[in-house]
């Protein structure tokens, strides 16, 4: 579910921009919402992955280095699951906009206004938007390659 909520985020912020003004507030605050949701989400999930251990992988089945490599990938899509929707809410309240997450809780603008900081935090996110992207297209292509090529059933580690 967090994987979906990731992809429609980064939809909207490749749409939000070229949209009639009557549309683009909307979709702005809808983005920062769900941004928020996807960064309190992603940070509970990374204290329960860091708490629990996940599930072995098959004995002598998958090559150690696609192993590392998963687990390298996994590590790099919980960072940016963090830093990709924190970097959006530091980019917000550097440009002085607030951030109203769901029933009206309006999230504190913790800092002053600073174009400078603002514009670093674009710059940022958008970085971390393309990286997110890359990183979750090499998962998808992972999850095929074991799923379809390799005849693993390594979706069972997941449920």
């Amino acid at each position: 579910m967090t994987a979906i909520a990731i992809i429609a985020l980064i939809f909207s912020g490749f749409i939000m921009g070229g949209l009639p003004k009557e549309y683009k507030y909307i979709i702005y605050a809808n983005h920062k919402k769900f941004g928020i949701t996807v960064l309190i989400i992603s940070l509970i999930r990374l204290i329960l992955r860091l708490k629990f251990k996940s599930p072995d992988y098959p004995k002598n089945i998958i090559p150690k280095i696609q192993i590392y490599l998963g687990k390298l990938v996994h590590g790099l899509l919980y960072l940016f699951a963090v830093v990709t929707p924190l970097s959006g809410f530091l980019m917000s309240i550097f440009s002085g906009k607030k951030v109203i997450w769901f029933f009206g809780i309006d999230l504190p603008l913790i800092v002053e206004k600073n174009k400078n900081y603002a514009h670093i935090f674009h710059e940022l996110h958008s970085i971390f938007v393309y990286t997110l992207l890359a990183l979750l297209f090499l998962h998808i292509i992972g999850a095929i390659k074991h799923a379809v090529f390799d005849k693993y059933n390594i979706f069972k580690r997941i449920i």
